[in-house]
């Protein structure tokens, strides 16, 4: 009878534990944006310094390049949980209520949520606090019907002057991320671990402008460890070609009219997806390689769309030649640079510099150009439909000749 009773008690157990079994096993699957989302990337100096490179959103949006996914940046340099660095002299809301009134405008349906740095300098005794602060922001997230993602803070990187303080406060920045990442297991929401990658990273201060906050290097290295935590398809790229059965193979970009005639091959190749740009001191985040097998001997010369060129021998291309992506690396970076266009309109209409005069308490004297900021939303969505259309990927044509 006992072993009946516990039979019962642990099959309806398991039945109760069951929605939070799949809810937590569907948090490891791959991270999706879907048409219309509004992503917001809120928090400290770590995103507001992103709006000078773009990288993360780069990363996602041409993810999914053809869905309508819009991206605002909300980083404020030296913010906490309580949006205590966005306060000013002025009338109500205070401090945290611009921040959570700046979060509501963007309407947003996911937010990647990035604090704690900051906090830490309130050491283990700041714990509490940050913690009730956290929760009381993702409260809010959830009333706006938006998904969270946590990310962890940075790590220090230690310099001539700084080492003996990086690896102290390292140990506290520490805490603060293994917190943030008990607080996204209890409620269910996705957790981002950037400290330990980055302290795996070594010269990891390469990756920074001072030990501190990161450089274009550091936000390309942000982006692919962001994709990687999310579990999105690795960004791999490579074309295989088998000249004896006339098969080609290929991952990260689709083939078509492929032609094969006495030494010259050509096809047309269309990418997934825009290619985040590599850079010297981080791995590589993804890869192009082209490998072509049953060529005769000799030297053979790879050109896409009649630009870039790669000369390699038949041995070479049939062990594999990695190639740099041509012309859409070129795609990629005028991409980023609407991106940070965008971003920067943006900016100087939630957080023009004389907001105290326009939208404070000495609106009374501007107050009436607070329209030309409203007038900003046109330039910011022309910006939008031109990145959208730069984020898909072109057709491009390669053609491999043996060299005269």
């Amino acid at each position: 009878m006992k072993n009946i009773q516990r039979f019962v008690i642990s099959f309806l157990v398991s039945l109760i534990l069951l929605p939070f079994t799949i809810f937590a096993e569907d948090l490891q699957g791959p991270f999706e944006l879907h048409d219309n989302d509004r992503v917001v990337l809120l928090g400290n100096s770590l995103f507001e310094r992103e709006l000078r490179h773009g990288y993360i959103e780069l990363a996602l949006t041409t993810r999914w390049h053809d869905r309508n996914i819009t991206v605002r940046n909300l980083g404020w340099t030296g913010d906490t949980v309580f949006g205590e660095a966005r306060g000013y002299f002025t009338t109500p809301p205070d401090a945290y209520g611009h921040l959570i009134e700046q979060l509501t405008n963007a309407k947003p349906t996911v937010v990647f949520v990035a604090y704690g740095g900051v906090e830490a300098y309130e050491g283990e005794d700041g714990l509490p606090r940050f913690s009730e602060g956290l929760h009381k922001l993702l409260d809010k997230i959830e009333e706006l019907n938006a998904e969270a993602v946590l990310l962890s803070p940075i790590p220090k990187f230690p310099t001539d002057i700084t080492e003996s303080f990086a690896t102290d406060h390292n140990q506290i920045v520490e805490k603060y991320s293994e917190t943030i990442s008990g607080i996204a297991d209890k409620r269910g929401v996705r957790f981002i671990d950037i400290f330990s990658p980055l302290m795996e990273i070594e010269d990891g201060q390469k990756l920074t402008t001072n030990g501190i906050h990161l450089n274009e290097t550091g936000y390309i290295y942000l982006a692919g460890t962001i994709e990687s935590a999310l579990n999105l398809t690795p960004r791999e790229w490579s074309v295989s070609i088998d000249l004896y059965n006339g098969q080609t193979y290929s991952k990260g970009v689709s083939i078509a009219d492929f032609e094969h005639r006495e030494n010259e091959i050509q096809f047309k190749a269309k990418d997934e997806w825009l290619p985040l740009p590599r850079s010297e001191g981080i791995p590589d985040i993804e890869t192009h390689s082209i490998s072509v097998s049953g060529l005769e001997e000799g030297r053979y010369t790879l050109t896409i769309d009649a630009g870039y060129e790669k000369t390699a021998t038949a041995s070479e291309w049939e062990d594999g030649v990695e190639i740099y992506y041509g012309t859409t690396c070129t795609q990629a970076g005028l991409l980023k640079n609407r991106i940070v266009r965008k971003n920067n309109l943006f900016f100087n209409q939630y957080r023009p510099q004389n907001r105290t005069y326009i939208t404070g308490f000495r609106s009374y004297e501007q107050g009436q150009n607070v329209s030309e900021l409203h007038q900003l939303d046109e330039l910011i969505e022309r910006e939008e439909r031109e990145i959208f259309k730069i984020r898909q990927p072109n057709t491009n044509v390669y053609r491999l000749v043996k060299s005269r």
